[in-house]
């Protein structure tokens, strides 16, 4: 209904990185439509992303430092995103897209 483009050149950048991939798909899209910073916790996140984390403290731990490791992997293809990593959740704020919008708008 409503498509995100995606630049295939990040796409080859973070093919060895499942968890890249899916995060990179992921702030593409959401990216798409915020208006202003989402604070994600990271037990959603670890619902959406970490299914085979165990749901105990050193499991939270290891995947938020998969998910930290992940996002700077994105970060370096997708220069425009800005996402902060907070002590209990994941800041995502407005930002450009990664591929310019029809017409110039962004």
């Amino acid at each position: 209904d409503r498509p995100v483009p995606v630049d295939m050149r990040a796409i080859r950048a973070l093919k060895k990185s499942p968890l890249a991939l899916d995060l990179y798909a992921w702030a593409t899209y959401r990216t798409s439509y915020l208006r202003e910073s989402a604070h994600i916790p990271w037990e959603y996140l670890q619902m959406q992303f970490g299914a085979d984390y165990a749901e105990s403290a050193e499991g939270r731990r290891n995947f938020k430092k998969k998910i930290i490791a992940a996002l700077e992997k994105v970060s370096k293809v997708y220069a425009q995103l800005r996402i902060d990593a907070e002590e209990d959740h994941l800041v995502l704020r407005p930002s450009r897209p990664h591929i310019p919008r029809l017409g110039g708008a962004e």
